[in-house]
């Protein structure tokens, strides 16, 4: 299928490796998102998720290598899914949902086997060409700059080239109204973006998975799974 997209699709890979790890701390440390996940060149207020960052204190961001046990969702044990022309083969156990905000296509609670209180969101979003450089400033930044920890690869997957971030720490949730740009720290938590360029759909698509550290760092592999990472293929991203 022929499409439109190289003309942009190597420039915003690039960009990814020309973004410094000391800038965009900085910059994300002293900007509010003007998004809960990515930087829709369209978005409105009615449609835009909540922000999820404030301003923390200024502070480089380290590497993360996670030890968490990882595992695959077992043939068979997977759901397959279409978020807006997104295949994805999730764990059956991850349960969907009514999304929350107009500019998620699909939103999904994963409960802790363990810990019935706690849980993960992972929600996906839909746009047209957008920085990603400027999500990955913007994804740092919601996580408090004490204790923080980033990682980030790219590689190819069958739908298209992926970039995925990986932060823990204290995150900077977003409560109530958008405008109000009001957050609460919660300690110990884990976040895994993923941005997936699919050509065929002409879009990137955001995939973000949020909640307590152990269990989004749990359900690693399923998330790389459902979108057919192949780790072969990575790459790190110089930030």
């Amino acid at each position: 299928m022929t499409t439109r997209l190289p003309s942009w699709l190597g420039s915003l890979l690039l960009s990814i490796s020309l973004v410094s790890l000391g800038s965009s701390c900085t910059q994300a440390d002293d900007k509010k998102p003007e998004a809960e996940g990515e930087t829709p060149a369209t978005a409105t207020t009615d449609d835009a998720t909540p922000q999820e960052t404030a301003q923390p204190e200024s502070t480089t961001a380290t590497t993360d290598k996670p030890e968490a046990q990882e595992t695959a969702a077992p043939a068979g044990e997977t759901q397959e899914i279409d978020a807006s022309g997104l295949k994805l083969a999730l764990p059956k156990t991850w349960q969907k949902e009514q999304p929350s905000m107009n500019m998620r296509e699909a939103q999904f609670r994963v409960s802790d086997p363990d810990d019935a209180e706690k849980s993960a969101e992972f929600v996906v979003f839909k746009f047209g060409p957008s920085p990603i450089s400027e999500n990955i400033k913007r994804w740092i930044g919601q996580y408090r700059g004490n204790g923080r920890t980033v990682k980030a690869v790219q590689g190819k997957a069958p739908q298209g080239e992926y970039v995925v971030v990986e932060l823990s720490g204290t995150h900077m949730k977003s409560v109530g109204p958008p405008f109000n740009r009001k957050t609460v720290d919660v300690p110990d938590s884990r976040t895994i973006h993923v941005a997936l360029i699919v050509p065929e759909q002409e879009a990137i698509y955001f995939l973000k998975l949020v909640g307590p550290d152990k269990l989004v760092a749990s359900q690693r592999d399923k998330l790389r799974a459902a979108f057919g990472a192949d780790k072969s293929s990575e790459k790190d991203v110089e930030l």
